[in-house]
């Protein structure tokens, strides 16, 4: 099976060209991720302690959508930051109780990421994963 079939078949056929590339780049890129390819070898590692019972119902589940306990965390961070950003921008704009309530939530999503002090690259790699998320919230899909 080709890559574009393995996509396709991932997305059961609901995706235009520019979609199924996007999902190519998106596995490719946590593939390396995996592979430490991507991660600077300064960065630290981090571990977490959960009870007993919760690794055990943790790795039940994840074991059986076919994910490794790497796959599920790293789409938990990512959604984390996800709603945290979103939901942070929304609040503000909504407090503001202006009339363009999505340009507003939109202005203060890019001002809380430049607040982060990153560098372009991280900047940009953070404003696209957590985009949609955002973009779900405010009601444009």
């Amino acid at each position: 099976m080709n890559l574009l079939d393995k996509v396709d078949m991932n997305t059961d056929g609901k995706e235009n060209i520019f979609g199924l590339f996007e999902n190519i780049g998106h596995d490719d890129f946590n593939a390396e991720l995996n592979e430490n390819k991507a991660i600077d070898p300064n960065l630290k590692t981090t571990s977490i302690r959960l009870q007993e019972k919760q690794l055990q119902v943790f790795d039940a589940v994840i074991r059986s959508f076919g994910l490794s306990r790497n796959e599920a965390f790293a789409y938990a961070i990512t959604q984390f930051m996800a709603d945290a950003i979103a939901g942070y921008a929304c609040g503000r704009a909504e407090a503001m109780g202006v009339d363009n309530f999505e340009q507003s939530a939109g202005n203060e999503r890019a001002a809380f990421l430049k607040s982060l002090d990153l560098d372009d690259e991280l900047t940009s790699y953070l404003s696209s994963l957590t985009k949609y998320e955002f973009l779900k919230r405010i009601g444009v899909e």
